[in-house]
């Protein structure tokens, strides 16, 4: 069990991950160290390959990666604002990039994530990795290049690029060729809007999860419950919200075999 006083004012809390990149696996030590944090835990669920959050990740009004749209049966979020006010919350967005080709607003469908089959738009920025997706997965990827708001480059079926620091990779094949390729040239200039509610954009850091398992004292089950004697790794808000309380149960092991979503939640009522 770690406690955090929010009400400190040296204290800070992030979201932590590689500094290869998001899209690179760690162990919780290796960040922690990397960082210089004085405690971490895990976060979201991911998937493997490449690694990616299920869920959204801010970090000083940034998305890391973005939420998923709600459409798609989102996860609750911790949230602390700029003011250090810890809450859980549902994101709902809306991302688009508007070339001045066309001034048709493009639907971005994620930022920062790997897809299957690449049929939407993705962006991926500096904190996704050093290079881009490329060809790796499909021979006819199409990325766009834009740095400091003007496309830069429009690559079909090539290598990964690096990504700029000051600008990002539009990336998609298949179902978005044309989205792509009629409304993206070289030279043309790029508008980027994003919005969600809660306002990123007024948040300090916030972070996905699989559950919100207490609400106002009581025990609930809204969001994915892995069932059965698991580890678990929760983080609570105090009643008065001025403390984080990060808690860890370990498991699968003979002799600590972990305890189910509903059992977790009653210790952190405790």
């Amino acid at each position: 069990v770690v406690r955090v006083d929010l009400t400190n004012e040296h204290t800070d809390v992030k979201v932590m991950f590689s500094k290869k990149g998001i899209s690179h696996r760690d162990t919780v030590s290796n960040m922690v160290r990397d960082t210089g944090a004085i405690a971490g835990i895990n976060g979201d669920f991911f998937q493997f390959s490449p690694a990616t959050p299920l869920e959204g990740a801010i970090n000083d009004g940034e998305f890391i990666s973005s939420p998923k749209h709600s459409a798609y049966g989102p996860r609750p979020h911790l949230v602390i604002d700029n003011n250090k006010n810890p809450y859980i919350a549902w994101f709902d967005r809306k991302m688009t990039v508007t070339s001045s080709a066309t001034n048709k607003p493009i639907t971005i469908s994620a930022i920062n994530k790997a897809s299957v089959n690449y049929n939407e738009v993705v962006l991926y920025n500096k904190y996704w990795a050093d290079k881009s997706i490329g060809n790796v997965k499909h021979k006819d990827m199409i990325e766009v290049v834009v740095k400091d708001d003007i496309v830069t480059d429009v690559r079909i079926g090539k290598g990964p690029v690096a990504i700029p620091k000051n600008g990002y990779i539009l990336t998609g094949r298949s179902r978005v060729e044309s989205w792509l390729l009629d409304n993206f040239h070289v030279g043309d200039k790029v508008k980027l809007n994003i919005t969600s509610t809660p306002n990123f954009e007024n948040i300090k850091m916030a972070i996905g999860g699989g559950a919100k398992i207490l609400e106002n004292g009581k025990i609930v089950s809204k969001g994915t419950n892995m069932k059965g004697n698991n580890p678990r790794t929760g983080i609570g808000i105090t009643k008065d919200k001025s403390q984080l309380i990060l808690v860890t149960i370990d498991g699968r092991d003979s002799t600590f075999i972990g305890v189910p979503q509903n059992t977790f939640a009653s210790i952190l009522k405790d």
